[in-house]
């Protein structure tokens, strides 16, 4: 029974890596565009998550479901990355030219750093459904991609993780998933990166984390640029997992 059990172990630890990496292979092919990266991230979390609880189908199909569903507002928000990242590189040059350079080029390095923290959460906060604490016991729909559809309370099926807000008083609400998210488009972004940036301000220990996963990501690619192609995977798990520690 103890090698039966071992053996199962491994097998699903080994299933887990596979979608991990077949996840971060898709966020790379979506975010060829460059300013689709942002709701290609968005829908490697969704499916990682899913995949962390045992719910839904084929892992590339529940991706394109879920890009699709967040490529509304999140393709405005890939471009205001993109010209966040512009921007930084404007102001270090100019930053370099300056007295006192030597201080006001590591404070930059820190907030570019910061804000890469914020956008990958922000990902992270569309994907899950939105700030807020967590409930168990919801089942997801099954096959397919949106991530909507809970039912609360149900037996045998596996549990996924949904959002709510818990107003005083009342009863809990769950928050939309990304097919719900997509059809509010831009203002779901904004409340999220909004949600973002309290929260990495809020709770510095998950944000050291995931700037931590975000070092390593940097480093491996550094070291084999060829992993480019799949580090996205190991990111979004982590994005997901410090997200599940609030």
């Amino acid at each position: 029974m103890r090698t039966l059990k071992r053996s199962t172990g491994w097998r699903t630890g080994l299933g887990d890596f596979s979608d991990c990496l077949l996840a971060g292979l898709l966020v790379a092919l979506a975010s060829v565009p460059v300013v689709t990266a942002a709701p290609a991230f968005v829908a490697g979390c969704r499916v990682l998550d899913r995949s962390r609880h045992d719910v839904g189908g084929p892992l590339w199909t529940r991706f394109r479901d879920d890009f699709r569903a967040a490529a509304r507002g999140g393709v405005a928000f890939g471009l205001g990355c993109l010209a966040a990242v512009v921007l930084f590189a404007v102001d270090l040059e100019v930053v370099v030219s300056m007295p006192g350079s030597g201080v006001l080029k590591p404070t930059l390095w820190v907030l570019a750093v910061a804000g890469v923290v914020v956008a990958v959460r922000t990902c992270e906060l569309v994907a899950t459904g939105g700030p807020g604490p967590r409930r168990g016991g919801a089942r997801g729909s099954g096959a397919g991609g949106g991530g909507g559809g809970g039912r609360a309370g149900g037996g045998g099926g596996a549990a996924v993780r949904t959002w709510e807000l818990v107003p005083p008083g009342g009863p809990p609400r769950r928050r939309a998933g990304p097919r719900e998210a997509a059809a509010a488009g831009g203002p779901v972004w904004r409340r999220a990166f909004v949600a973002a940036a309290r929260e990495t301000a809020a709770d510095p220990k998950n944000a050291l984390l995931l700037a931590a996963a975000l070092g390593v990501a940097v480093l491996l690619v550094w070291m084999l640029p060829i992993l480019a192609l799949v580090v996205a995977g190991p990111l979004a798990l982590a994005a997901v997992a410090t997200g599940g520690r609030r």
